[in-house]
């Protein structure tokens, strides 16, 4: 790549926006930059298709793949929360939330499974059930999601999990246990997200520091 002068003229903006901006992509593994060594490019991180550490928009990926992406909803319930969920949101027991199984088709192949919990307040209607989980959360509690906590896991599909993936019980799914988390640190809302494997090609990047 050109150095920050040649590459601020051409933007036309600032050396040091340029530096922020090669700081943040060399923190993304895209690029690597080495005192008077230049600029070079990750061909192969930019070639990715789904990051891990990135938000999945299914359908995006589902049409990237040539597939007809669809939704379909299991059921939608509104229930007094429980422990351990409750602990896991910050939320009172018996307090209200909205839970709502979703499952997304490829063509007609169900590809991923995904269990919402989302606390509303008491007496709240459901929101219409294609309603993402990032909106119903800033119109029902005030916040918009800043961030996403994830942790990757691996699991033996149980018998709901096989209903609601379409896959025999004890077959594997990745599973993302999935926290959106305003900018006050609030937790607005919980997803368990569950991929049939063999159907997304999910990779990151480990930037290795010298």
């Amino acid at each position: 790549m050109p150095g920050e002068p040649v590459l601020a003229r051409q933007l036309s903006v600032s050396r040091q926006a340029v530096r922020e901006a090669l700081i943040r992509l060399e923190d993304e593994g895209l690029i690597s930059r080495r005192r008077g060594a230049g600029t070079v490019i990750n061909s192969r991180a930019v070639a990715i298709r789904s990051r891990f550490d990135r938000r999945v928009q299914f359908s995006d990926l589902l049409v990237e793949q040539g597939r007809v992406p669809r939704v379909e909803v299991v059921n939608s319930t509104i229930s007094a929360l429980e422990e351990p969920e409750a602990t896991r949101l910050g939320r009172p027991v018996s307090s209200w939330v909205w839970q709502l199984r979703r499952r997304w088709y490829g063509d007609d192949e169900v590809v991923v499974g995904v269990v919402d919990t989302i606390p509303l307040h008491e007496g709240q209607e459901p929101p219409p059930s294609g309603t993402p989980p990032t909106e119903v959360s800033e119109a029902e509690l005030g916040e918009a999601v800043e961030w996403e906590m994830v942790k990757p896991d691996a699991v033996a599909a149980d018998e709901p999990l096989s209903e609601l993936c379409a896959v025999a019980v004890g077959h594997p799914l990745l599973a993302l246990d999935v926290l959106g988390v305003a900018r006050s640190g609030r937790l607005l809302y919980h997803a368990l997200e569950y991929y049939v494997p063999g159907i997304f090609d999910f990779d990151f990047v480990r930037v290795v520091r010298r």
